[in-house]
């Protein structure tokens, strides 16, 4: 039923704590690993690490792997790990990510509960480098435990940020799916998780549960740690105005403000991360923004009371050393 795709970029020992929390797993389901080892520069001891992952592998035959012989794009290395999945539902996790306990059975009881659903999304516990638990992704919703979205609706919500559908490795979607919208696309550099999701959400039926399935590792040597900032505000502009022309004619004055809302929020988010490194730069980059940004009472309001509850939780990741 289910292929978990793990495209290992680099992050041998994060890879090997990753494929060693699935394969603890008792369930029938496979794992799809396409890694890049052999371009990382090479010790005795990286050597040793590399050997230790590969044995790891070939440990559990649920297990498919293979070698790139080239670094590869990252959407290219995602399209090509998913391709490799044989099972009709598909989860990509990244190689330094790491499944929570009985996080299987969840995925499982989800697709029976909601088979007609292409694109499902859960939470995730934040982790840091260590392994050590931070916090836990909010509740999609209150009221119970999922709800059901889709089309134009569950892009209202996303300008919202209520169906986020968050981090690649918060989603699971059919294979079938995933080639019916083209896969990831190079379109955006940063953002093209985003521009999936968004293009997943407008074709498929949808559902968000409130369930704890993995934990996202924040660390200084992830991709999106070396985000630069003015691209990431460039992609998320025109990824807004991509939504707004999906919604159409039932567009409102309210998923105008919504939008402009979720771009204040990220412009500030983004200084924020930078804050503690470097305040200068914090200060500089929302000042070169400011034109940008668009502010109404109530967006304002929303923005304000977002980021004071981050900042007082700790919850804005500084992703400079």
């Amino acid at each position: 039923m289910l292929s978990i795709c793990i495209p290992a970029y680099t992050h041998i020992d994060y890879t090997a704590e990753a494929i060693s929390a699935l394969l603890s797993e008792p369930e029938d389901f496979e794992v799809i690993v396409v890694e890049d080892f052999d371009v990382v520069d090479s010790n005795a001891e990286i050597h040793r690490r590399i050997v230790h992952v590969r044995e790891l592998l070939n440990s559990d035959r649920r297990v498919v792997w293979q070698r790139n012989r080239e670094l590869r794009a990252i959407q290219d290395n995602w399209n090509c790990t998913v391709a490799l999945a044989t099972r009709p539902y598909v989860k990509l996790m990244g190689a330094d990510d790491r499944l929570c306990p009985g996080g299987i059975a969840k995925i499982q009881t989800m697709i029976h509960q909601a088979p007609q659903a292409q694109f499902h999304g859960h939470l995730a516990r934040i982790i840091d480098h260590m392994g050590h638990v931070r916090r836990l992704q909010r509740p999609y919703i209150h009221s119970r435990n999922f709800f059901a979205t889709g089309g134009a609706e569950a892009l209202q919500l996303k300008l919202r940020q209520v169906a986020r559908f968050k981090e690649p490795a918060c989603n699971v979607y059919t294979k079938s799916a995933w080639q019916r919208v083209g896969g990831y696309s190079k379109r955006y550099r940063f953002s093209f998780d985003i521009d999936f999701n968004i293009r997943m959400m407008r074709e498929n039926a949808c559902y968000l549960w409130n369930e704890y399935v993995v934990d996202l590792r924040r660390h200084a040597g992830s991709d999106g740690a070396r985000l630069p900032p003015d691209l990431a505000v460039a992609e998320l502009r025109q990824i807004i105005n991509d939504v707004y022309g999906y919604i159409g004619d039932s567009m409102t004055p309210q998923d105008n403000a919504a939008g402009e809302a979720w771009f204040t929020y990220r412009v500030i988010e983004l200084g924020l991360a930078r804050y503690r490194a470097r305040p200068r730069e914090c200060i500089d980059f929302i000042f070169r923004n400011r034109g940008s940004m668009k502010f109404s009472l109530s967006s304002t309001v929303g923005v304000v009371r977002t980021v004071m509850r981050r900042a007082w939780r700790k919850d804005v990741q500084c992703t400079l050393p």
